[in-house]
């Protein structure tokens, strides 16, 4: 069985969470599960480009509420690069363009990954990040849990709120 198929065997049990066309009522407190399938089924809403990189994310964030801790929260980060048309390469154009976009499960939402991380105040080295299925298996079953597998411990002082 290859790593993405034992995945998807851990999804089709009690731990996989509601589908992925669930209702935003039925994904709340799913996270990790929502996360994980949608980094193993790949959905339609994900960006294409001529190379595509899936990540799964575990992290912190704390979101535009100030006083509120960090929490434990699961995505994915999809990285997309393309190709221009060669018409604009020759114009001086670069050849490709990059871009990462953020999938929430919980609220079926994609958007720039600046834009989620500064919503949620989310600091990328406290963050746990696997790109590899056999490295999510692996994950998977040192923790026997669906998460959080990012690292919990010497988290620093909650982040100072911006002003502006």
């Amino acid at each position: 069985m290859n790593p993405l198929d034992a995945l998807a065997w851990v999804l089709d049990s009690e731990e996989g969470g509601p589908p992925m066309d669930a209702p935003y009522s039925e994904r709340r407190g799913w996270c990790y599960a929502l996360a994980l399938r949608a980094f193993v089924e790949r959905p339609a809403i994900f960006p294409q480009g001529d190379r595509v990189v899936v990540s799964l994310v575990h992290g912190f964030p704390r979101l535009q509420v100030p006083g509120r801790p960090i929490y434990g929260h699961a995505w994915v980060e999809i990285e997309t690069e393309s190709k221009l048309p060669a018409e604009f390469v020759t114009k001086g154009w670069p050849e490709t363009y990059t871009t990462s976009t953020v999938y929430d499960p919980t609220t079926n939402t994609t958007m720039p990954k600046p834009l989620y991380y500064r919503l949620g105040h989310i600091v990328e080295a406290q963050s746990g990040r696997w790109v590899d299925a056999k490295d999510v298996l692996d994950a998977l079953l040192e923790h026997g849990t669906v998460g959080c597998w990012a690292p919990v411990e010497g988290l620093p002082e909650p982040p100072v709120w911006a002003e502006d």
